[in-house]
C-alpha cells in the first residue's frame, strides 16, 4: 500500500488537472511547486515544473503579453523568466523547474488569481513547433 501512494504522490505533482493548470503540450506535464514574494523589492517568484513523458524536447520560454500574473482584484504584473532561461533542454521522464519573476505587487496581495506563460517546444531534431499559453490558478505567495 505505501508503494501505491508514493506513486500516487509522484504523480499529483505533475497532474495539472488537479492543480488549475490549463493549457496543454501533448507527452507533458505541468505543476506549480512554488511562490514566494521578496516584500522590499515587490516581486514574487513561481516556480513551476514540466516533465516530458516520451522524447527529448527543446523548451522555448516567452516574455510578452502572455506570460503575466493577475491578483485577486484584477490587477495585473509583468512576469518574466530569472536566469538565462530561454530555450532549456530536457530529457524525457526527467523533471524540470523553471522560476518566473512577476514585478510590482503592491503589498497586501496574498495570492494570484492567475498566473500566465507562454512556452514552445519541439522534439529535438524537428522543426515544427507546437505552443501553448499556460495558466496556473489560485497560487498563493508566501512572503519572506
Amino acid at each position: 500500500m505505501l508503494v501505491v501512494l508514493l506513486c500516487w504522490g509522484c504523480s499529483s505533482l505533475f497532474n495539472g488537472a488537479s492543480r488549475g493548470v490549463g493549457g496543454r503540450l501533448p507527452g507533458y506535464q505541468f505543476g506549480v511547486e512554488s511562490c514566494v514574494g521578496n516584500v522590499s523589492e515587490g516581486k514574487a517568484y513561481v516556480t513551476f515544473t514540466y516533465m516530458h513523458r516520451l522524447a527529448p524536447q527543446a523548451v522555448t520560454l516567452l516574455s510578452g503579453n502572455d506570460t503575466y500574473a493577475v491578483d485577486h482584484l484584477g490587477n495585473r504584473y509583468p512576469a518574466g523568466y530569472t536566469g538565462s532561461q530561454s530555450v532549456l533542454r530536457t530529457q524525457p521522464g526527467v523533471p524540470q523547474k523553471v522560476t518566473m519573476e512577476i514585478r510590482g505587487i503592491p503589498p497586501g496581495i496574498s495570492a494570484f488569481s492567475l498566473v500566465s506563460c507562454h512556452i514552445k517546444a519541439a522534439a529535438e531534431g524537428v522543426i515544427e513547433e507546437r505552443s501553448t499559453v499556460l495558466t496556473f490558478r489560485n497560487v498563493p505567495i508566501v512572503w519572506q
